[in-house]
C-alpha cells in the first residue's frame, strides 16, 4: 500500500490503474478537444445551422481554471455562441478522476463503508470488472461535457 495525497491507496487499485498509463497533458488536452469538437459541430450543425447561427469552441492556454461563453447577435444572421475552456480545466478533471478512483479503492474509504449494512453501499464501489482507465474517462467525459452544457 502506498500514500497519495494523504490517502492509502491499496497495491491492486494502483495496479488496475497502472499509474504508469496514466495521459500526459498534451494526451489529456487532445482527448478533451476531441471530444467537445465532435459535440460542438454536432449541436452547431442540428440547432444553429437551421437558424443560420454557428457554434464554436475555443481553448485558452491561460492557467486558470476556468471557462466562459461569448455571443454575437447580428440582426441580418443567426446567433453565435462561442465556448472558451481552458486547457487547465481539462488536465485538472482529468487527475480529479484519477484521484477519484484511487479513493474508492483505498483501504480508509473500505473501513469506513463496512461500519454500514451491505446493502447502503456494497462493496466494490466499481465493479472489479470495469478497467481503472475506462472509469477516469467516463468521469473525465462526464464532467467535461458538463463544464461545456453550462457554458452552452
Amino acid at each position: 500500500m502506498s500514500k497519495t495525497n494523504n490517502i492509502s491507496v491499496d497495491t491492486e487499485a494502483e495496479a488496475s490503474l497502472n499509474v504508469n498509463e496514466s495521459k500526459t497533458d498534451i494526451e489529456i488536452n487532445e482527448h478533451a478537444t476531441a471530444i467537445l469538437r465532435d459535440v460542438t459541430e454536432e449541436i452547431s450543425e442540428a440547432l444553429y445551422s437551421p437558424k443560420s447561427g454557428k457554434l464554436t469552441i475555443a481553448w485558452s492556454t491561460d492557467k486558470e481554471f476556468n471557462a466562459g461563453a461569448y455571443s454575437a447577435i447580428h440582426p441580418s444572421a443567426g446567433p453565435e455562441h462561442k465556448i472558451v475552456i481552458n486547457y487547465t480545466i481539462a488536465i485538472e478533471l482529468y487527475r480529479y478522476a484519477e484521484k477519484l478512483f484511487k479513493f474508492t479503492q483505498s483501504d480508509k474509504l473500505k473501513n469506513y463503508l463496512e461500519r454500514y449494512p451491505e446493502d447502503y453501499m456494497p462493496l466494490p464501489l466499481i465493479p472489479l470488472s470495469t478497467p481503472g482507465s475506462q472509469f477516469i474517462n467516463k468521469i473525465f467525459m462526464g464532467a467535461l461535457t458538463w463544464v461545456f452544457f453550462h457554458e452552452l
